[in-house]
């Protein structure tokens, strides 16, 4: 769930300042979010969750006149521009009625950060001269390369990885503006000054450096325990969304179905906080390297009645082709699995586990927990743009009939029904997403957004699917049908708490029928 504080300064707080409960905060031009877990937030008598978070985020370090911590000097990053790096030099300058090295001299100056986000790292950057203010490209460009410096209406920016884009392209840097290895990951944070330099291409050679290897050649800790036979349709490692990772610009990630992830690590044994296999509407056939306890839970085959503990002696396999009940499994292993998360698994693939014994493979209780939920109707709180629905549009969008389109995956479900029209002017600006966000594009076919979402989005925000119902939009599969049910900011927080109670008296139930 998130609470958001219009008109604030950008707050300065490290995620490891964050409180509990409190797992992001974004900052997005002059509206600052906070994103929070109801069930773990500490909360005063008789507040809620929401006024407990809200409370924190007006007394945040920056926000609302309070004293910020941490105010940087402005950061400097050097650019070399024209050439093939800077494609759309020319073309911008013509637009300005500019020479190019006018528009280089009007360029190269500071500029605030108003945001970052569209991808990991990226800055919005305010304080363009208006000469320079040219539209984006009719055609965005499949491929700009990181450090590519641009220009897109009122904003600067740079690109800190390689992507599509379609801002003008005027020049490059090898400032690394995102670097998940560093702490903090992003470079810039909002509120920060950003200043351009001009250099020439010696300079810009001498600091440019080699591209880092591919993410596939970084070693796995531990024991390969699994080996990917068949990866099925989108099978990879996902551990809980660490906290802070909004704020650099970068989705939250983390396992679609939090309830069956951690169902799954803690029926295999292990730690409830550690990775585990999500596998997506077709799942893998895994082999066994060693004896192996895994956990299984979600969307499982039928013929594995549910949720359960599997031991596999070594070269056993486990064939998950034929998903019932749901869209996503998950599959954990008693050390708990390491490995590069998100990446999308392959056939042949190591399955690498913290180190730990050989499982033994005594005969242990039999133990079936709750399968998946395809709930068909999601409980649905009002977003911030649900004005723009009009006065009946939040009830219209519940009353219509939706399926999940094909087009889904863990950035969003796109649905297929009725268009909705908006009543008002959408807003001009991107601003702050969340998991279970509805947005209502300009087809009028909603999209709620799932782990994976970007951090900025431009369409509008008129509902959010409460988290209790988050793991239910993770079984979704394409077809399934949708119907959406309104509840108050209080049913949903309650909700929220009573199926963590649920799940923690599941899982120490099963814990003690192992004794």
């Amino acid at each position: 769930m998130a609470v958001s504080l219009g008109g604030a300064r950008p707050p300065r707080v490290d995620a490891k300042d964050l409180p509990p409960g409190v797992t992001d905060l974004v900052v997005a031009f002059g509206r600052a979010v906070a994103y929070f877990d109801p069930a773990i937030v500490e909360v005063a008598a008789g507040a809620s969750p929401s006024e407990a978070v809200g409370k924190w985020l007006a007394a945040a370090p920056g926000a609302s006149g309070s004293p910020a911590r941490g105010a940087r000097g402005a950061i400097e990053v050097p650019v070399f521009y024209g050439g093939a790096e800077g494609a759309d030099l020319e073309e911008v300058a013509r637009r300005a009625g500019l020479t190019a090295e006018e528009v280089v001299a009007r360029h190269a100056r500071p500029y605030r950060v108003a945001a970052v986000g569209f991808q990991p790292g990226f800055p919005y950057l305010e304080g363009l001269p208006e000469e320079l203010q040219v539209p984006r490209r009719d055609t965005p460009r499949p491929r700009v390369p990181a450090g590519s410096v641009a220009i897109g209406g009122p904003y600067t920016g740079v690109y800190p990885n390689e992507s599509p884009g379609g801002w003008r392209l005027i020049g490059r840097t090898a400032t690394r503006l995102y670097d998940p290895r560093r702490e903090p990951a992003a470079l810039v944070q909002p509120g920060d000054t950003v200043r351009f330099r001009a250099i020439d291409r010696a300079e810009f050679d001498r600091l440019t450096v080699e591209p880092r290897p591919a993410r596939r050649a970084a070693a796995a800790d531990g024991e390969a325990v699994l080996r990917v036979v068949s990866a099925g349709a989108w099978t990879a490692l996902h551990a809980p969304a660490p906290r802070g990772r909004r704020s650099a610009g970068a989705p939250a990630g983390g396992p679609m179905d939090a309830e069956a992830h951690r169902l799954a690590c803690a029926l295999a044994g292990g730690p409830v906080g550690g990775a585990a296999i999500e596998a997506t509407l077709v799942g893998p056939v895994l082999e066994a390297l060693r004896d192996v306890r895994l956990g299984l839970a979600g969307a499982t085959p039928a013929r594995l009645r549910g949720s359960r503990r599997i031991d596999l002696a070594a070269g056993q396999r486990l064939d998950l082709r034929a998903l019932a009940g749901g869209a996503r499994a998950y599959v954990a292993a008693a050390g708990g699995l390491v490995g590069l998360e998100g990446e999308r698994l392959s056939d042949g693939d190591p399955i690498h586990s913290a180190p730990t014994e050989p499982a033994d493979l005594q005969p242990t209780p039999e133990w079936w927990g709750p399968s998946a939920t395809r709930r068909a109707t999601l409980r649905l709180l009002a977003g911030p743009q649900s004005e723009l629905l009009g006065p009946s549009g939040l009830d219209r969008l519940c009353r219509s009939a939706w399926r999940v389109g094909s087009q889904s995956n863990r950035m969003g479900l796109r649905l297929d029904g009725p268009p909705v029209s908006l009543a008002g002017a959408p807003p001009d600006e991107s601003q702050p997403t969340c998991h279970g966000a509805v947005q209502l594009p300009g087809d009028g076919r909603p999209i709620v957004l799932g782990a994976d979402a970007q951090t900025l989005g431009g369409y509008p925000i008129v509902a959010v699917v409460a988290s209790v119902d988050w793991p239910a939009l993770a079984q979704l599969r394409p077809g399934d049908p949708v119907r959406f049910e309104p509840i108050t900011l209080a049913e949903a927080e309650h909700f929220r708490r009573l199926a963590e109670r649920e799940l923690a008296l599941a899982i120490q139930g099963f814990r003690l029928r192992l004794k």
